[in-house]
C-alpha cells in the first residue's frame, strides 16, 4: 500500500507544471513587447454572422456562467438527463418508446438552459450597479463613453466584465453607442439596463 502511494506521489510530481520563466516574470514584473497585442481590428467582427453563429455565441455566453469547466458540466448534465430519462421510461414506467426518452431529454436540456439564462441575468443585475459606478468614475475622470465601457470590461473580472469588454470592442469597431447598447438590452432583457440607456 505504501508503494502504491509513493508511485502515485512520484507520478503527481512528474505531472506538476514547472515553469521557471513564469516565476522569474512574477518576481521581476518583466514586460515584453511580444506579449502585447498590436491588433487594432478584430477581423472576425467585421464579417456578418450567420444565424447559427449568433445562436452559438448566445449559448456559449450563457454556458460560460458555469466557469472554466463549463463544457464538462454541460456534458455531465446531458449524459445524466439522458440516463435519467431512459431509466424513468424504460425501467420505472416500462415504456419502451425511444421517442419519450428523446423528448424528455430535450425538455430537461431546455430547463437547464433556462436556469443558466436566469442565473446569468441575476448575476448581471447583481453586478450592474458596480459596473455603473466604475463607468461613472471613468466618465468623471474625463474618459469618453467608449473608453468608460472598455475600462469597465478590463476592470471587472467576471462574465459582466467580458460582456462590457465585448461592447467596448463593438464600439471600437465603429458601431454607434445606441446600437451596441440596444443589443445589450435585447440580450439581457433587464429594465434597469434599458432604463439607464
Amino acid at each position: 500500500m505504501i508503494w502504491l502511494s509513493l508511485i502515485l506521489f512520484a507520478l503527481a510530481l512528474l505531472l506538476m507544471p514547472n515553469d521557471r520563466k513564469k516565476n522569474v516574470d512574477h518576481y521581476f514584473q518583466l514586460e515584453e513587447a511580444e506579449s502585447e497585442s498590436f491588433d487594432a481590428i478584430n477581423i472576425k467582427e467585421l464579417t456578418a454572422k450567420k444565424g447559427w453563429q449568433k445562436t452559438m455565441e448566445t449559448v456559449s455566453g450563457n454556458i460560460s456562467i458555469l466557469g472554466p469547466r463549463s463544457v464538462f458540466y454541460v456534458a455531465m448534465f446531458s449524459i445524466g438527463s439522458l440516463f435519467g430519462s431512459w431509466y424513468l421510461f424504460n425501467r420505472v414506467l416500462t415504456f419502451n418508446n425511444p421517442w419519450l426518452v428523446v423528448i424528455s431529454t430535450l425538455g430537461l436540456l431546455f430547463v437547464g438552459y433556462r436556469y443558466l439564462k436566469d442565473k446569468r441575468r441575476k448575476e448581471f443585475e447583481k453586478s450592474f450597479p458596480d459596473a455603473l459606478n466604475i463607468m461613472m468614475s471613468a466618465v468623471t475622470a474625463g474618459d469618453s463613453l467608449m473608453q468608460a465601457i472598455t475600462y469597465v470590461g478590463n476592470t471587472m473580472d467576471n462574465s459582466i466584465g467580458r460582456d462590457f469588454k465585448y461592447m467596448g470592442n463593438r464600439l471600437k469597431m465603429g458601431e454607434t453607442p445606441e446600437v451596441v447598447l440596444q443589443r445589450a438590452c435585447k440580450i439581457y432583457l433587464i429594465r434597469s439596463l434599458c432604463f439607464s440607456l
